[in-house]
């Protein structure tokens, strides 16, 4: 009797493992849905808040552009306004706004202010900032990655030749005589005004070819070519912030 009850043990306990082992393998792939909806749930809920922080960001920026805004009319319409509030209006619009708001406010700044170093300072200021919205980011990285990596030179990106005053302007004017009809890139001269090379992210004060990593080999003929062809001593920086098929060119130094 003893024997019998214990090879039923037996028996049972093998029937519960096989049981179980025939449940778990069923379970196992509704273990992976179940995973997967959480791993879905998770997903769709970290989109929910970075949603709710870029309205709340948005929000944020339209309510400061509206401040920003009646800042500037009312300095430009008040008729006893001093110079500082026109200095200190253009430099809360100049740090805080975004583009292109801010370098519309600052071109208003530049045709209504009365003291002729704002002006300056905003019309300057405003026509960089107009011309810095036109540098592709990667944003448009899909039209520069259908270029082939074999024209990947120089002639096929678009180039930004910056000048810190009239002495270098001359060096870029120089530095322009490279361009033929193979340039199918936008080749354009800017003046780099020291109320923007004084900021973090210029501070330009030698001749520098700034380029992304997949520049390299552009940026590398471009600097051959200046060397060789112009005598232009030229240096080259490598930059984090992605602007792609773009090339800055500065000429701040000797």
């Amino acid at each position: 009797m003893e024997n019998f009850i214990d090879k039923l043990s037996k028996l049972v306990s093998l029937v519960s493992l096989v049981i179980a082992a025939v449940a778990a393998w069923y379970a196992l792939p509704m273990d992976k849905k179940v995973k997967a909806l959480d791993a879905e749930t998770r997903r769709l809920e970290n989109a929910r808040i970075a949603q709710d922080l870029e309205l709340k960001t948005l929000e944020t920026s339209r309510q400061l552009s509206l401040q920003l805004y009646t800042e500037v009319k009312d300095v430009l319409r008040s008729k006893d306004h001093s110079v500082k509030e026109e200095e200190a209006v253009r430099v809360l619009v100049d740090a805080l706004a975004d583009d292109p708001f801010r370098w519309k406010l600052l071109q208003a700044l530049a045709v209504g202010a009365s003291d002729p170093e704002v002006k300056e300072k905003a019309e300057i200021t405003a026509n960089f900032f107009k011309d810095e919205e036109q540098i592709p980011t990667a944003a448009n990285k899909l039209t520069a990655q259908m270029i082939a990596p074999s024209e990947k030179s120089y002639n096929a990106i678009r180039i930004d030749w910056f000048y810190c005053d009239g002495e270098h302007e001359e060096k870029v004017r120089a530095a322009l005589k490279l361009k033929t009809e193979k340039v199918v890139g936008r080749w354009r001269p800017r003046l780099l005004p020291n109320e923007i090379n004084s900021r973090p992210g210029y501070n330009v004060h030698s001749n520098i070819i700034r380029f992304n990593s997949d520049e390299r080999t552009a940026a590398e003929a471009l600097q051959s070519d200046l060397r060789e062809r112009l005598s232009m001593a030229v240096s080259l920086q490598e930059i984090q912030y992605p602007t792609a098929n773009y090339i800055s060119v500065f000429f701040c130094g000797d």
